[in-house]
């Protein structure tokens, strides 16, 4: 009987740890529940992100490609297309075989006005050079404004330098006529003078 009693508890003591038992069983059912979950949603997170260095690493080629796609808008804000520039610079021919061909054609003009001056040329053929000449300030003033909207800016510069020479010339070219003209009228007036003088003499 003593033996049995020394291999027993009080009830006591059973029931206070029965009732600790029962609280570490609820315990352990509710950590093992919160590590569940925490297993599930760490689980969860994995599977909807990445590492922190692959981040960093497409962070760093996001920015790299931006500063590029940045350098390239900035050349292509500075340049033009090919096939713009093809066809500026064909126009470009075009114009300066038409200026080519004007000026040569204000040389021949020039020539033949000093020829018909020296020679007293009539009215009529004054009158036509004129005209010419109008025809051919109209004609440099379309060329003129289509090279200021097709050529680049240094070359524009040129033409408008050879534009104003061209002016200077047509303005030299004006005054020559009206001296021509002048003189014309000049020779006229001698001419009917000498024809007053010749019938004054026949009457004689």
């Amino acid at each position: 009987m003593a033996d049995l009693v020394e291999s027993t508890v009080s009830r006591r003591v059973y029931e206070r740890l029965s009732e600790e038992h029962r609280h570490l069983q609820e315990v352990h059912e509710t950590v093992s529940a919160e590590l569940k979950r925490a297993r599930e949603e760490l689980a969860s997170k994995l599977a909807s992100s990445v590492p922190l260095t692959e981040h960093e690493t497409l962070q760093s080629k996001c920015c790299q490609l931006e500063a590029d796609c940045h350098h390239l808008i900035s050349q292509l804000e500075s340049t033009v297309p090919k096939a713009e520039l093809e066809t500026l610079q064909e126009e470009h021919r075009r114009l300066e075989s038409e200026y080519a061909d004007l000026s040569q054609e204000l040389e021949t003009m020039k020539e033949e006005m000093a020829s018909k001056i020296a020679a007293s040329v009539p009215l009529t053929d004054y009158e036509a050079l004129q005209s010419k000449c109008s025809k051919l300030q109209a004609d440099c003033n379309r060329l003129f404004n289509q090279l200021e909207s097709t050529v680049p800016r240094s070359e524009h510069e040129t033409l408008q330098d050879e534009h104003r020479h061209l002016e200077s010339e047509y303005a030299n070219l004006t005054q020559e006529l009206e001296n021509g003209s002048e003189e014309k009228e000049l020779w006229a007036s001698q001419r009917h003078v000498l024809v007053d003088y010749n019938n004054t003499c026949s009457i004689v």
